[in-house]
């Protein structure tokens, strides 16, 4: 399978889910792209907030997440 690679900065900004939980966002740090996950607990109304390293190899962008290596692919029409 062929892999083309897409700018991460056409997906850099906040992404909200119809329910607002949780809150994901793409951000720039220096010359990375990081994944952060915003999510509040309904009953505790505690939030979690997690950021994960987006990588790049040979075969595209990933980033591990709970010790797994998770590839991120954009689907054309």
């Amino acid at each position: 399978m062929e892999i083309e690679l897409f700018d991460l900065g056409i997906l850099v900004g906040n992404w909200e889910s119809i329910s607002l939980n949780p809150t994901v966002m793409i951000h720039r740090n220096g010359e990375n792209h990081q994944l952060s996950i915003i999510y509040m607990n309904e009953t505790t109304k505690q939030v979690s907030p997690s950021t994960y390293e987006i990588q790049e190899d040979e075969d595209g962008y990933f980033m591990y997440f709970n010790g797994k290596k998770l590839r991120l692919l954009i689907a054309k029409d």
